[in-house]
């Protein structure tokens, strides 16, 4: 299983921003009253929806999306009976040249997933949908002109489950997702989504930290104060504060305390935002400190000269390979090292 991104809302103030995470938002706004649990949330005001970044194709996907994927998302709807609407379903999968393979939508107290083209729709009556309170919703989908698939669960019991389907509209599989509200149904919101390569996690919570102290390292040069405080706006304030390297092998890391966290920890991401000051080559890795051992990331980042957000998902430790636990989490330093820098660019991190 491979947790693709998550996102909590908490970082941000306008639905625009979920760009930086993986997402993009058209027309929802942040909000941070009747929240789930205390924490900010999306809410719908009219338009497309919540939606994966290849879907308009203005905008491209940090993640490439498998075949199947898993999204989770928490939901609250008003009390009311949703009405049907072919292009503004509750989640919609789309291919490459942004048609649909597949949506699941709700009429009533009912359930239900569509094939694309008018194939058909498969109905349930399980009950499971309530107004006026917040639900998980989950859906596993698979992308096959005869044995594609879509699984719903809600609060993580089976709603629906429709099994050897064509959910392929042409021959492209599904690449990217969107999230709507259900029609007819205003305001409409949601938080705490999660996507993986298909595995259901469940109901989860995505919660937010900043950093409160610095770590080990802090050989890129703060703008004012400690290293930390230059990386701990939400969201980030671009040059007004910031931490800056200028050789290779220059590393920065700080701390966080995260306090309980109510349950197990199925991952920890990793968002940082940086930019180079000239055109010139300049690349840098993610770098976790656990157990006073450093660990980089795999893949290495080519800056850009503007300010740029990146995210990694880390489902374990890495010294241990074991999962991550709040003591884990607060005993690390989580950070950037700089891995290639001509001698005319330097690094920024906010």
């Amino acid at each position: 299983m491979t947790i693709l991104m998550m996102e909590g809302f908490e970082s941000l103030t306008e639905a625009a921003d979920v760009a930086g995470s993986s997402l993009v938002s058209d027309r929802w706004t942040i909000q941070s009253s009747n929240t789930r649990f205390g924490t900010d949330y999306s809410r719908w005001s009219g338009g497309v929806g919540f939606k994966s970044t290849l879907y308009d194709g203005y905008v491209r996907s940090r993640f490439p999306l498998p075949n199947p994927f898993t999204v989770g998302w928490a939901m609250w709807r008003p009390v009311g009976s949703a009405s049907y609407h072919a292009s503004r379903n509750t989640f919609m999968a789309y291919d490459g040249a942004s048609q649909q393979n597949g949506s699941l939508g709700s009429v009533g107290a009912e359930v239900f997933v569509e094939q694309p083209n008018s194939l058909g729709h498969t109905f349930s009556t399980t009950g499971l949908i309530l107004g006026g309170v917040w639900q998980y919703w989950e859906v596993k989908f698979y992308s096959h002109a005869s044995a594609g698939y879509c699984e719903i669960r809600i609060n993580g019991v089976e709603a629906i489950n429709v099994t050897g389907k064509n959910f392929m509209n042409a021959v492209d599989i599904a690449i990217s997702f969107r999230i709507g509200l259900c029609y007819d149904l205003s305001p409409t919101y949601i938080d705490d989504v999660y996507v993986t390569d298909g595995e259901f996690l469940g109901p989860v919570k995505v919660k937010t930290f900043k950093p409160d102290s610095d770590g080990t390292y802090t050989d890129f040069a703060p703008s004012a104060g400690s290293n930390y405080e230059n990386v701990d706006e939400i969201p980030y304030d671009g040059d007004t504060s910031y931490n800056q390297g200028n050789a290779i092998g220059d590393k920065d890391t700080v701390q966080y305390t995260v306090g309980a966290l109510g349950g197990p920890v199925k991952a920890v991401q990793l968002a940082s935002v940086r930019k180079k000051s000239s055109i010139a080559t300049a690349r840098v890795k993610n770098l976790i400190r656990s157990n006073s051992t450093d660990y980089l990331s795999s893949s290495e980042v080519n800056m850009q000269t503007d300010y740029v957000e990146d995210v990694e998902v880390y489902e374990d430790d890495p010294d241990d390979s074991n999962p991550w636990t709040q003591t884990k989490i607060e005993a690390a330093e989580f950070g950037l090292q700089i891995t290639s820098l001509s001698t005319t660019t330097t690094t920024t991190t906010t």
